[in-house]
């Protein structure tokens, strides 16, 4: 189905051939990408809730003292979820 554009472009002749080749490529190209980049965006938003418990719990475990300990994992609760958020955004 999505093919019977370039049917009919191969019918018109060689340059609109060619046209409409390279349209139907960049069309398929992009397309393959946004699901793609959609699926990918999903599945990092789906870990982002076990890797802020785990990285809480490497806050709290491997800070040296009671209140470095404290301290870091009060700050990662409070700023974890958006400083997460950045990542994804710039890894996407």
């Amino acid at each position: 189905m999505l093919n019977f554009p370039v049917v009919l472009g191969s019918l018109m002749g060689e340059t609109i051939s060619a046209k409409v080749n390279d349209s139907y490529s960049y069309f398929i190209f992009w397309i393959e990408n946004v699901f793609f980049f959609t699926g990918f965006f999903v599945f990092e938003l789906l870990l982002m809730i076990p890797v802020y418990f785990k990285n809480l719990y490497v806050m709290m475990a491997y800070s040296p003292g009671i209140f470095t300990a404290m301290f870091n994992a009060v700050k990662w609760a409070i700023l974890g979820p958006f400083y997460e958020l950045m990542l994804i955004m710039l890894d996407i």
